[in-house]
């Protein structure tokens, strides 16, 4: 819950914009929130204005990020010297390659030091507040940007938020509005393990780059008993970008109908445009790493959910009685549209766009209706 509206996506929300976070874990949630409060509401109420001066504020940072460490793991000799008592003792057959380098004597690959990076991070954030007995305001903008330690990650968000309120009389108007984007590059996942595991199993005296090679990276073949994937391969070539924009915002009257009893009405809107862009080249790394063909998939997704509240609430002490009680009647009602499309291109990788693509084995769209 996000400003009273039901609403994911919290990674768009500008840290520096949250005023509150509150968990609710009792009856009163669930007769509010419904199967929603199963396992507790959380409630984000982001920066208000206050009455006084107008204030500008402006944060900034910068910085580096570093893995604050590494596993263990065996060099090139090591690896060959417990692979071979592995398989001997297994009575299985050892890997050719582990009587003859050849080429790859002299190599002996660290593939953490290759994924691993010092990575810079920044974080911008300019707010102006104020206000009187009749009107208060907070307007904010911010700017992230993160580059992963982990080569093939980063994560990029610029928002911008408002916020009003006025007072008029015995009513009370106002307004909240966040828009975010943000902007990812994903972990590719390929052979259903994560990045994390291919540099674990990965081989030590396998190079990271061949230019002999298709696509100039270099990956085990079967004489190696091994089929771990490049992984510096993975997140140089393959392309797995996240592009989102959230629109959440609120308007709302309150009216003080006498000492204690309040009504409010609220609308809002929760939006988001999602999109997804992944494209894998065509190369040849290996026997276990070979890609015939370009490979480009897009997914497109919207969510519109709208949001109408009727609250009236009562407060009242009396003596050493105190009565408070809230009633709600509320409705939302969500569209979700999904368009996912991919294809394959023999003859070149220069071209990442979806429409010029032939075999296109993946076409769907669908609607989730209210």
């Amino acid at each position: 819950m996000i400003d009273g509206v039901p609403a994911g996506g919290l990674n768009s929300i500008n840290p520096n914009d949250i005023e509150s976070i509150e968990v609710l874990k009792d009856a009163a949630s669930a007769a509010i929130y419904g199967s929603r409060a199963a396992n507790g509401v959380i409630l984000v109420t982001t920066k208000k204005g206050v009455r006084g001066k107008t204030k500008v504020n402006l944060d900034a940072y910068t910085g580096v990020q570093t893995a604050w460490r590494q596993l263990d793991l065996l060099n090139r000799d090591q690896y060959i010297a417990y692979g071979t008592d592995l398989q001997t003792n297994a009575n299985a057959a050892i890997p050719q390659r582990f009587s003859d380098l050849g080429a790859f004597a002299n190599v002996d690959t660290d593939w953490q030091d290759e994924m691993f990076r010092t990575a810079p991070i920044q974080d911008y954030n300019l707010s102006i507040s104020g206000g009187n007995d009749n009107t208060v305001f907070n307007v904010s903008g911010g700017y992230f940007k993160q580059e992963g330690i982990m080569l093939g990650t980063d994560f990029e968000r610029v928002s911008f938020r408002t916020n009003t309120s006025f007072k008029l009389g015995r009513v009370n108007i106002g307004q909240t509005l966040t828009v975010a984007y943000t902007n990812q590059n994903n972990e590719p996942f390929t052979g259903g393990r994560s990045q994390l595991e291919h540099m674990i199993k990965s081989v030590p005296y396998i190079p990271v780059r061949d230019a002999s090679r298709a696509g100039g990276f270099r990956g085990p073949d079967r004489v190696d008993g091994s089929d771990a994937e490049n992984p510096v391969l993975n997140a140089v070539l393959r392309k797995n970008r996240s592009q989102n924009t959230k629109l959440l915002g609120t308007a709302y009257a309150e009216v003080d109908i006498f000492a204690g009893l309040k009504y409010k009405f609220q609308v809002g809107l929760d939006m988001n445009y999602f999109t997804n862009n992944q494209f894998s080249p065509s190369f040849n790394a290996g026997d276990f790493s070979v890609a015939p063909n370009a490979v480009v998939s897009q997914s497109r997704n919207t969510f519109v959910s709208p949001l109408l509240t009727n609250q009236l609430s009562f407060n009242r002490t009396f003596g050493r009685h105190t009565i408070d009680a809230l009633a709600v009647v509320e409705r939302q009602t969500s569209v979700f549209t999904s368009q996912d499309g991919g294809g394959q291109n023999s003859i070149t990788n220069d071209v990442q766009v979806l429409g010029v693509f032939n075999n296109l084995p993946l076409v769907a769209a669908n609607q989730n209706l209210p």
